[in-house]
């Protein structure tokens, strides 16, 4: 929680834990309310639904200026990896909990 309140930069939280905005009181800019690539929510690469999912992530990202990506591990090869991929994203494990993905130099 401390990491995110202190995080200065627009970011993203791309995990379970959506409460997480209600606590800090910040837009925390998640795009779905459960984030695997396997569930109904969000179609996995096998599906019809999964471009304009994908889509959907890349113009929130774009639209909100958002330069900064913290997942949870067990999120943290999800749908940014389709949509961020080579030398662009600078990824660093936080803790064994929390990963941070710095997308600043993406297009």
């Amino acid at each position: 929680i401390e990491i995110l309140s202190n995080e200065e930069k627009a970011l993203m939280l791309y995990s379970d834990y959506i409460f997480l905005s209600s606590l800090l009181n910040r837009d925390l800019n998640t795009p779905t309310r459960w984030p695997g690539l396997g569930d109904a929510s969000n179609p996995n690469i096998e599906s019809k639904f999964n471009k304009n999912y994908v889509e959907f992530v890349k113009n929130l990202v774009r639209k909100k200026n958002i330069e900064v990506i913290y997942s949870t591990i067990k999120n943290n090869d999800d749908v940014f990896n389709l949509i961020f991929t080579g030398k662009c994203k600078k990824t660093k494990v936080i803790s064994e909990f929390l990963v941070k993905h710095d997308i600043k130099n993406c297009n």
